[in-house]
């Protein structure tokens, strides 16, 4: 694909979009799978480049398996044999004797946070690279904890890959050992109470855990989307997730769910648009990811669900959603944010077509995504004439169902939420909108453009 695609207003939408397989369910069924002893089958694996790089990172610890790109072309199917704790306990020996095993995690923070989480628990001598952007996304917030529980880590000025996991001669002492506790005795789980709402502290911990004797316990002052509770069956308590050495690991064979943050971009689409008729299949409904739809109904939207069911122990359903009259703004912040964060570019456009003054607070994990997300967004709604100011944790956003953008060049900086924003913005606009670096779809969505262009 070329450095720029350019994206045209269109009359109107119509069609049936199947859901792509979800991303975060598929890093975690890959991850999950490898701590069972029993081969798995993963049917409607992800194609995309991001769970991909989880599978790449699985062969570099051992784990055999093989990937066979379905009929339709649009999944694959991931067979993995069996390989468990031993196994990873096996990599950690092989890793002190030859040498540090290098995860590369290409673009993937998901892979690269609860890869450490796992391997760093199971005692691999790891390090940790990825691409320019990965690189520069802090990973304090992961290794801190960590470092707390005993996993030792150095990286790069202190909190940036590269960076290495269980190093051989750690520069610092930690608080204990994660693995040498006193004989015959068992001691009380490790706690920690976050400060931030966040799946990936949430599963990096839990997934230490189980290599662990004392445990962990974790608690989140919001709910996080809770794919690894369901997926591994992780007790709770008061609020309290707890994981240990003693932590049976369920099967994991199973189908991924459809992937409802690819398909809030055809939400908003077919809502701000003046004639449009889409329907979403297979799409995710899980009640921690499900907030998209749940702000859009608040704003006005006109969108229903049918055909429930579910997959393995995640929700999904059929969407059809409709040309909005008009959006009423809305007011973003709190508990909810977690609930959305990876949609908030998209409904950052939405709020453009809201009848007066939207905003998003206490959104500043934005800022540390694949870019700045909030600049980023703001940069091209404002180019293309949206009236805006930006905060240091969200935005304010005057809106207009008159709202026509103008014909401009958008950045993506190489983040796929915000191309595939600016291509949604683009059907709405006067002119043609030319998005700069329209192949990082591929990290999440790699059929993005092509279902684009069937729908229009």
């Amino acid at each position: 694909m070329s450095n720029s695609k350019t994206v045209s207003p269109v009359t109107r939408l119509r069609g049936t979009l199947q859901a792509p397989p979800d991303k975060s369910v598929s890093h975690r069924a890959a991850l999950f799978a490898s701590l069972s002893q029993e081969p798995t089958v993963l049917t409607g694996y992800s194609i995309a480049a991001d769970p991909g790089s989880t599978l790449h990172c699985l062969q570099q610890a051992g784990v055999t398996l093989t990937q066979q790109l379905d009929p339709d072309g649009l999944t694959k199917t991931i067979t993995m044999e069996g390989f468990g704790r031993e196994g990873w306990r096996a990599s950690a020996a092989k890793s002190k004797e030859n040498g540090p095993i290098e995860f590369d995690c290409g673009n993937s923070g998901t892979t690269m946070r609860l890869l450490a989480g796992l391997a760093g628990g199971a005692g691999v001598y790891g390090r940790f690279i990825g691409d320019k952007s990965l690189s520069s996304r802090p990973m304090d917030r992961i290794l801190g904890p960590l470092r707390e529980f005993g996993i030792h880590s150095e990286a790069r000025d202190g909190r940036y890959a590269p960076f290495l996991v269980n190093p051989l001669h750690p520069s610092t002492k930690d608080s204990m050992e994660v693995n040498s506790m006193p004989s015959g005795k068992v001691p009380s789980p490790m706690e920690f109470d976050l400060a931030i709402a966040s799946a990936q502290i949430k599963s990096a911990l839990l997934l230490a855990g189980l290599f662990s004797e004392m445990g962990v316990q974790v608690r989140e002052p919001a709910q996080s989307r809770d794919h690894t509770e369901r997926m591994l069956h992780i007790p709770t308590e008061k609020g309290w997730f707890s994981s240990s050495v003693h932590t049976p690991i369920p099967p994991q064979t199973l189908r991924i769910p459809g992937d409802i943050s690819a398909m809030a971009f055809w939400m908003v689409a077919a809502t701000i648009h003046p004639d449009a008729h889409l329907i979403l299949e297979n799409t995710g409904l899980n009640p921690t990811r499900d907030g998209i739809i749940k702000v859009l109904q608040e704003m006005g939207a006109t969108l229903s669900i049918d055909e429930r069911s579910t997959t393995g122990s995640e929700p999904a359903g059929r969407l059809e959603i409709q040309s909005t009259g008009y959006l009423k703004p809305i007011h973003l912040n709190g508990d909810v944010i977690a609930n959305v964060i990876d949609e908030l570019p998209i409904l950052m456009v939405a709020m453009a077509f809201a009848k007066g003054r939207s905003e998003i607070s206490d959104a500043a994990e934005l800022r540390v995504k694949e870019t700045d997300r909030i600049a980023a967004m703001a940069t091209i709604l404002q180019n293309s004439g949206c009236k805006l100011t930006e905060k240091p944790d969200g935005v304010i956003i005057e809106g207009s169902p008159d709202f026509i953008p103008r014909s401009i060049v958008a950045d993506s900086l190489h983040d796929h939420r915000i191309a595939m924003s600016a291509a949604i913005l683009a059907l709405r606009a006067s002119g043609p909108i030319e998005i700069l670096h329209p192949e990082c779809t591929a990290i999440s969505y790699p059929t993005f453009w092509e279902e684009l262009a069937r729908i229009c």
